[in-house]
């Protein structure tokens, strides 16, 4: 057990990103960033970090068996340590949604269904349903840090992140399998995954410009471009095996740096 082993294990892109974009959203929205504003990152910033291990700890037969280099199948964090302390950090995001109900009204409470939605995805089921609830956690986090503004980007986001989600799993595909994990690619198929996620994306990616020609908020053109790279990352499940490398590098790496550019690129709009 090592400390960049627990460092790893908390996914620092991921983790980061979700402060970055709850941060980037709460600016955008021109809420109050103290008090108000700080309890919507907190909040997203403990549920992400929270189930983002959870994940790590639920996924831990799979990842011995695909992926046996991670923190916890090679030992560079112990199992039972970061159930601990990813529970300490969704138990602190459930805390930090009811300090926002009580101050800012009850529209909030809807970050615990974002929780509750998360539990469902990360512990139980990795299926359709699971993704939809994956799905849902994101929109209504991105809802949480705009309300009442721009809903337009929640159900964008939403989508995007199913069809995101979608590719990722299908790379996974044969290790979940191997291990009797039940994952929306085995039920969609090939071809279904493929249509899925490419029409997922479509229509995020869609909505994100309609949004940006509302708006004029050119920001979201960096959105527009991560669907788009989605929607080809879901196109080649059809001509590349699981394993393949293009999924990776068009999803995993050329979607998710657009996102963070997108989100940076509102910090840098709303502070200039």
């Amino acid at each position: 057990m090592t400390l960049m082993g627990y460092i790893k294990v908390m996914r620092p892109p991921l983790t980061i990103l979700g402060a970055v974009a709850s941060f980037a959203l709460v600016l955008w929205a021109g809420k109050p960033l103290l008090y108000e504003g700080l309890l919507i990152i907190l909040a997203i910033f403990f549920g992400n970090m929270g189930y983002t291990m959870m994940n790590e700890v639920v996924d831990a037969d799979v990842d011995a068996k695909n992926k046996p280099w991670k923190p916890i199948p090679s030992g560079q964090a112990d199992l039972e340590k970061v159930l601990i302390v990813s529970s300490f950090l969704i138990a602190a995001s459930f805390c930090t949604v009811i300090i926002l109900t009580i101050c800012y009204g009850l529209f909030y409470l809807v970050g615990l269904l974002g929780l509750v939605f998360s539990h469902i995805y990360d512990v139980l089921r990795k299926d359709l349903l699971g993704n939809v609830c994956m799905s849902g956690a994101y929109g209504i986090a991105a809802l949480m840090s705009l309300y009442p503004k721009y809903p337009l980007f929640s159900v964008a986001f939403a989508l995007f992140t199913f069809a995101f989600n979608l590719a990722v799993q299908y790379q996974d595909l044969e290790a979940e399998r191997t291990v009797g994990v039940v994952t929306a690619p085995q039920q969609l198929g090939k071809i279904g995954t493929c249509l899925l996620g490419v029409v997922l994306s479509y229509c995020s990616g869609t909505l994100f410009c309609l949004l940006g020609m509302k708006t004029g908020y050119s920001p979201l053109i960096a959105f527009a471009v991560s669907a788009s790279l989605s929607m080809l990352s879901a196109s080649s499940i059809l001509y590349v095996s699981p394993e393949s490398k293009v999924q990776e590098i068009l999803n995993r790496y050329l979607a998710r740096i657009f996102l963070l550019i997108g989100f940076v690129w509102m910090i840098i709009s709303e502070v200039i």
